[in-house]
């Protein structure tokens, strides 16, 4: 057996015989073979191995024995929190961005404005309704005298919220209306040129009101009832004064043709300035540049002045108001030390207006005055202090603080049958001056709903005709 060892039998089939010989060649040539297959079986098993961790599959992530475990056609599957990747804004992407966020701001802001209008709206809407209800209310139900703390004060926060949305209140109430009515035809440019009816010049007395709507039409009632003033005043039979001119005061800003108007019916126009008032409260805007009458007192070329407001009419001759009106001497102890070096010229003084039942208040729809330098200034210093008067009633409230009793310069009073003022259904015959919108619809005065129409037809055909030619061509040629 020894002569085997290196030795292999190889039975080979070949030709139906079986032999041996020697092998070494041919098992040198058999393990090449051998290891060729192993080394191709290995390098493709490297090759999948390769493909299946690099594919697409993977979504190029490391290949773990995890993902071995899982869906080899979605590895990522069952992985709970799969890494984000975020690339970097485009242009286009910041500027889409910065563009909705600037959108986003502006919406905010117009949302901001809206609720702030719908508040300052409400506020209007609060004071209008609070005011209508002191109108309704004032003269027919009188209550105790206010105290000092019914006055509005400037330092209560509620106040001045109110003030700072609105200072007042611009609509339009039906009363302010254009009423269809046609201005008188005379001629115009020439009438005015004669003297106002009634002037006599310097130092004399005068009746007097003032207009001041703002952006007024020839149609407009203020306007329309300043005429109708003048024509009670200078030339209506029934009321007419023997004596005393009419001087319509007017803001800058009245038209010049409604001046000429004014003029042509015989009333002196006097142009006064704006005093700028801003309420402590909401108040309203019709009201905005009353403050302005204060401006009369400066008006010394008159005597004494008879005010009356636009919606005053008198029924008769009232020339005897100016007697009723006496000078008083004012309460020197009781001047504040600015007015003490005028005390010799401010002291005289002459001021009457009709007492408010139940209210520390003058109506000061009818009042007579004298215009004073003095008294002038000491007014414009004094009106600023809104809270010392009740901003609602505007001039009046001021007026009424100003002359008030226990004041250094009391009033006088008449009584108000030279002031009806929110005139009663029983009072017919009983007042020598309406204070009443005659224009408007008053369903509680039966006896007064026709007298501004026809008043105003009995205007008109006076100055459509040749007698009031003639009235104005007595009154003289003006020298200017």
């Amino acid at each position: 057996m020894g002569g085997f060892e290196n030795k292999v039998l190889w039975i080979t089939p070949y030709k139906g015989h079986l032999s041996t010989h020697d092998s070494s060649t041919t098992i040198t040539a058999k393990m090449v073979v051998g290891a060729r297959n192993f080394l191709f079986l290995f390098v493709a098993i490297a090759i999948i191995l390769i493909f299946w961790t690099s594919s697409s599959f993977t979504g190029g992530s490391k290949w773990t024995p995890e993902l071995a475990k899982g869906d080899l056609l979605n590895p990522l599957k069952d992985i709970v929190n799969p890494p984000e990747v975020h690339a970097p804004p485009t242009i286009a992407e910041e500027s889409e961005a910065k563009f909705k966020a600037e959108e986003e701001k502006a919406q905010k802001e117009k949302e901001e404005k809206e609720a702030a209008e719908k508040e300052r709206l409400k506020a209007e809407e609060k004071a209008a309704v609070d005011l209508a209800k002191d109108d309704k209310n004032r003269p027919k139900k009188p209550t105790a005298d206010k105290t000092d703390k019914d006055i509005p004060s400037k330092t209560d926060p509620d106040a001045a919220a109110e003030s700072s949305k609105s200072e007042f209140n611009e609509e339009k109430y039906a009363f302010q209306q254009d009423l269809k009515l046609e201005n008188p035809k005379f001629d115009t440019k020439d009438l005015r040129r004669y003297k106002p009816h009634n002037y006599r010049g310097p130092g004399h007395e005068t009746f007097a009101t003032y207009f001041s709507t703002r952006d007024s039409s020839l149609h407009d009632p203020y306007f329309l009832a300043a005429q109708q003033l003048a024509y009670r005043l200078l030339w209506d039979p029934r009321s007419k004064s023997a004596k005393h001119p009419l001087t319509v005061f007017v803001a800058p800003f009245i038209s010049d043709e409604q001046r000429d108007l004014l003029q042509a019916a015989g009333a002196l126009v006097k142009e006064l300035d704006l005093v700028p008032w801003h309420p402590a409260v909401a108040t309203y805007a019709r009201w905005r540049d009353l403050f302005s009458k204060l401006n009369m007192w400066e008006q010394t070329d008159f005597s004494r002045i008879t005010f009356l407001d636009l919606d005053t009419f008198p029924v008769e001759n009232i020339d005897a108001i100016f007697d009723n009106a006496k000078t008083q001497q004012c309460r020197a102890e009781l001047l504040p030390e600015e007015d003490k070096p005028k005390e010799k010229e401010i002291c005289e003084y002459t001021f009457t207006g009709t007492e408010v039942p139940g209210y520390k208040e003058i109506n000061v729809g009818v009042m007579v005055f004298n215009p004073n330098k003095a008294m002038h200034t000491r007014l414009m210093r004094e009106y600023v202090h809104t809270e010392k008067y009740d901003s609602k009633m505007a001039e009046q409230a001021f007026l009424s603080f100003t002359y008030r009793t226990d004041g250094p310069f009391p009033a006088s009073f008449v009584d108000r049958t030279w002031n009806g003022f929110f005139p009663q259904s029983d009072e017919e015959g009983k007042l020598k001056i309406i204070h009443e919108k005659l224009w408007a619809q008053n369903d509680h005065l039966p006896w007064a709903n026709k007298m501004f129409p026809d008043t105003w037809a009995d205007m008109r055909k006076l100055y459509e005709s040749d007698e009031f030619v003639d009235l104005r061509k007595a009154d003289g040629r003006r020298e200017y």
